[in-house]
């Protein structure tokens, strides 16, 4: 039985658990997807001169955010070799780099480029004189639902989590947040 639940079951729950989250993930990017043409037809925005430079300045460096957040999720996935793991599963719980300041670096990432991308909108918003606010609040409804999703999966992934390395993830767990990253993590030492 213990073969079986480290080789095949853990997947099949990991598989019956997720397939609500993952609903909410889809819908919400749709969304997000819906609110960014909507964003796109409300173009070009009318920008008063003393203020390009202001939102030029906002608009470059959420735009930095946007590909650094993902650049970052992602590398720590391809790094970590997590990537698609879910068939095949570690038998190391990896608490190091990106997992010792938060346990879960590519979430966070995906949430922290949406997040940008949607305060793109916003800051346009605000200094437009012709502002789109449909598409802000298909953008709200849309980063909602996607991390709603993205909350729940993680929940899940716990559980499986938990079944699979039971103690040391729990103790990983209290110490390590889910999202936001602690930087003081790095300074602990490990026992």
């Amino acid at each position: 039985f213990a073969e079986g639940f480290k080789k095949g079951q853990i997947y099949s729950l990991k598989e019956v658990y997720s397939r609500v989250p993952r609903g909410l993930i889809s819908k919400g990017l749709a969304i997000l997807t819906i609110g960014q043409f909507t964003y796109l037809q409300g173009g070009p925005y009318l920008i008063e001169q003393e203020n390009f430079n202001v939102h030029h300045t906002i608009q470059k460096g959420l735009s930095y955010g946007i590909v650094a957040s993902m650049l970052y999720g992602i590398c720590t996935i391809l790094v970590s070799n997590l990537f698609m793991n879910d068939a095949k599963l570690s038998n190391k719980l990896i608490t190091s780099g990106p997992f010792a300041l938060h346990r879960n670096p590519f979430y966070t990432g995906f949430i922290a480029s949406m997040g940008c991308a949607f305060a793109k909108g916003v800051s346009t918003n605000m200094f437009a004189e012709n502002p789109n606010w449909l598409a802000t609040g298909i953008f709200t409804i849309g980063l909602g639902l996607m991390t709603k999703g993205f909350i729940d999966y993680t929940k899940n992934d716990e559980i499986v989590l938990e079944k699979q390395f039971g103690d040391e993830y729990l103790e990983y767990k209290k110490s390590t947040p889910r999202f936001l990253p602690n930087p003081l993590n790095l300074f602990k030492r490990k026992k």
